[in-house]
This record gives C-alpha cells, structure tokens and sequence, in this order.
C-alpha cells in the first residue's frame, strides 16, 4: 500500500525497465521512454498492452501512438490539489507524479509554520507547477520563474531593457 503523501488518485506506475515506464492514466495504459530505467523488464508477458505510446527513444523526436485515447479532460488528484493531464509533443504529459511526497512535504512544513510573517516561496523548478499549487494550497504566497521557452524573445528583451 502507498503512503498518503505519494497517492495521486488516478494515476499508478505499473513497471519499468529496458528504457521505458508503463503507468496508468485514468484508465489509460501508457509507455513512454525513462532513461533512468536501465534494467530489463520483470515478467514482460505479464504486463498489460500500452493503449498509448511515445515512439521515441527520448524526450522528444518522437510521437504518441494511441489505441484508447485520454479521457478529455484527463484530471488526477492528490488530496485537494487537481492536476490536467495532456500529452505534449514530447514524452512529457505535464506533471512528474514521482514529485507527489514534494508537494505533500511542501503543504505539512508551510501549514505548520509560524504565520508572523506571510510563507513566501520562490519556486525555482516551475515546469509543471505541481509545487507552485501545493505551496499556494497550503497558504504561502508564491512565486514561480517562468520556464525560458514559455516566454517570447520580444518579451525577453523588454523584460532585460527594464533591468539595464
């Protein structure tokens, strides 16, 4: 049984090994690539057929395959934080579910600090913003640096002509 903090309702990892992961969306079986999965697979006959698959061996250069799509919209949960779930162009489905005993750190120490003064966090890993939520949730103001690709070159340079 998972511990509280790591329960992310509507998601389950299932196995990993030979450079990929299997996990379960919303009812949706998915294989994707994971580097960092450098053994073989565990009993691979018995592991359920992907309904959805990222083609490349990486990150990116690949493509989604799918047999049963997402439900639209795909959203999971832990505790009162609620996340969308959609593949992007890269492997990436927009949140790293391993992060969940993060959040879950982030709400216990910022909901048992002294309130003297106002929490104030400076997420500094904004790319999904499963940390930015968690930290809101549980009262801190909080701020988020904008990853550079969500952000346009003509915004970039009249954000740097303000700090010269």
């Amino acid at each position: 049984m998972q511990e509280e903090s790591t329960i992310i309702e509507g998601y389950e990892l299932l196995a990993s090994g030979a450079g990929q992961r299997l996990e379960r969306w919303r009812g949706v079986v998915m294989q994707r690539p994971e580097s960092a999965a450098l053994w073989s697979w565990n009993d691979p006959e018995s592991l359920p057929q992907w309904q959805g698959h990222y083609d490349g061996l990486r990150a990116t250069g690949g493509r989604w395959q799918w047999l049963t799509p997402l439900p639209d919209p795909c959203i999971i949960t832990h505790g009162e934080l609620r996340f969308l779930i959609k593949p992007t162009t890269s492997k990436h489905l927009g949140l790293f579910p391993e992060q969940a005993t993060n959040w879950s750190w982030l709400r216990e120490i910022i909901s048992r600090a002294s309130r003297q003064e106002p929490i104030r966090v400076l997420n500094l890993f904004g790319y999904t913003g499963g940390a930015t939520l968690a930290s809101a949730n549980a009262g801190a103001s909080v701020t988020r640096r904008m990853p550079s690709y969500l952000v346009s070159p003509r915004h970039r340079s009249a954000m740097s002509s303000r700090t010269r």
